[in-house]
């Protein structure tokens, strides 16, 4: 059973810089599900409502890791989704992941991936704007591919 301090709560402030990492070890915290937050779970066996917990965990670590990092926010209430405007993503060249190495107890090891490519969207909207490639060869020279136009770049062109 895992300590009530792993839980986590994440608010977007679309003024601050998110990095990759941040929000990937945000994505395998525990969430606690209870009445007060409203998203307990339905317990087949009891046939109610019940206080839990959540988490997502890694039993075999991928080949490659192939990130989707979707910045919109949904609106249950209007049924919308809006872009989040975050100010500044920060893309981590190499990314750390937890494996569970037993199904018994909290064992785990930590495994590295490094950066090879970005997808970025710039516009203010889900429903327009543009996207572009940053990609990097087994030399570290990084590119920007830009529809028709490649350009030498660089990773902190990537972080603008």
């Amino acid at each position: 059973e895992r300590e009530k301090n792993e839980e986590a709560t994440w608010n977007v402030n679309e003024t601050e810089e998110y990095s990759v990492q941040q929000l990937l070890d945000y994505y395998f915290t525990i969430e606690q599900l209870t009445l007060d937050a409203d998203n307990q779970y339905h317990c087949e066996k009891c046939k109610i409502l019940c206080d839990g917990f959540r988490c997502t965990e890694l039993l075999q670590p991928p080949k490659n890791l192939i990130l989707t990092l979707k910045h919109f926010r949904y609106d249950s209430r209007y049924h919308t989704r809006s872009k989040l405007l975050i100010n500044k993503m920060f893309h981590d060249e190499m990314i750390s992941v937890k494996v569970r190495t037993s199904h018994e107890g909290n064992s785990s090891r930590t495994v590295q991936y490094q950066l090879h490519s970005a997808v970025v969207h710039s516009g203010v909207s889900l429903d327009s704007g543009h996207y572009y490639t940053f990609a990097r060869e087994k030399d570290a020279v990084w590119y920007k591919f830009n529809d028709s136009y490649v350009s030498t770049s660089t990773l902190q062109e990537l972080h603008r």
